[in-house]
């Protein structure tokens, strides 16, 4: 079955072309522990990475992303990718792995609490990972 092996919320993710093996290296910046928008309501941006293994690669798959407010509704919608059988490739009839990078632009924040992120695939949750949202603490001590 398949299972998340990594979750990150982060500020940025960018990819850069490694020229020694000729691999796309995935670096993500400044982990998260909080989003803190400058007012609440208010907006904020960020990026999720995520990572699934072991998927059947002979088959068609569907990969969706709920982000979810502590009243449990949708703040926005879904989203999802079709991945068609054969778009994966894993040798020797292994299973595939996915790695998939989110931003989300100026997402709307009208109360502070509890968000989260259901990752689904094929109509499974696989994985809910919970993020506080605070207003941001903005210290003017050190502004003369």
């Amino acid at each position: 079955m398949e299972y998340i092996n990594s979750f990150v919320y982060c500020d940025k993710i960018t990819n850069e072309f490694n020229p020694t093996n000729g691999a796309m290296n995935r670096n993500i910046a400044s982990p998260l522990n909080d989003l803190r928008p400058v007012s609440i309501p208010g907006n904020f941006t960020f990026s999720i990475a995520c990572s699934i293994s072991h998927i059947d690669v002979e088959k068609n798959n569907h990969v969706a992303f709920h982000f979810i407010d502590p009243d449990g509704n949708e703040i926005m919608p879904r989203i999802e990718a079709y991945i068609p059988q054969g778009t994966l490739i894993a040798p020797n009839g292994e299973k595939g792995n996915l790695n998939m990078d989110l931003e989300y632009r100026n997402l709307v924040f009208k109360s502070e609490g509890l968000y989260k992120t259901q990752v689904e695939f094929n109509k499974t949750i696989l994985g809910e990972y919970p993020i506080e949202v605070k207003k941001a603490v903005i210290n003017n001590d050190n502004l003369n």
